[in-house]
């Protein structure tokens, strides 16, 4: 029980994250967003019912990669108008099985909120590492799993590739860690490409 209300704050802070890196890397206009309180913190979630229901659809279809412990890293890819890949912003994590003897008395849950309200504040300021997206850019959430298992082969598919890659070479910035020891290791990245 309290292994799933954890996946489920993760999966909370997950997809406020992509609604702040898209208002953040000003993929779409302003006032498409609208502000929303998380944990004390001012968000940023957009209003429009079509993203809205991809980003939380995308995001819900992890829960079972996560559970499964196959969940290695998601990421909101940002596409120039040709469709190649210009930079991402990478969640990479390592979910935890909690022991049944966990309780809520033996995790640090204010690390918890504090570290994703943090990576949220920091994500809100991302647009100053980097040059803006190139006129008419796209995006696409992104899932990296070591396995299928958990996978629903209905939503989710294989690129020829087997992975997406960022031409070379990449500049990476780690823009914050989340570490709950017991239960979750976070590093959210931002990788360019050299050219941006």
């Amino acid at each position: 029980m309290l292994q799933e209300e954890l996946i489920n704050s993760f999966l909370e802070f997950l997809e406020l994250a992509i609604h702040i890196s898209l208002w953040s890397r000003k993929l779409y206009a302003a006032d498409l967003f609208e502000r929303v309180k998380y944990c004390g913190f001012n968000a940023r979630k957009s209003r429009h019912p079509g993203l809205n229901s991809y980003i939380s659809s995308t995001v819900g279809n992890l829960k079972g990669l996560i559970k499964s412990g196959t969940l290695k890293e998601v990421a909101v890819v940002f596409f120039d108008l040709k469709g190649c890949p210009v930079d991402r912003i990478t969640f990479a994590l390592q979910v935890e099985q909690l022991s049944p003897q966990a309780s809520l008395s033996s995790l640090d849950i204010s690390a918890l909120e504090s570290g994703f309200t943090s990576a949220l504040l920091v994500l809100s300021c991302a647009d100053r590492l980097h040059r803006p997206l190139p006129t008419g850019s796209t995006f696409e959430v992104v899932a990296y799993s070591i396995s299928r298992s958990g996978v629903d082969v209905n939503y989710f598919s294989e690129d020829a590739l087997q992975r997406l890659e960022l031409r070379q070479p990449l500049k990476a910035h780690a823009l914050k860690s989340v570490n709950v020891e017991g239960f979750l290791h976070l590093q959210v990245l931002l990788e360019q490409t050299a050219g941006t």
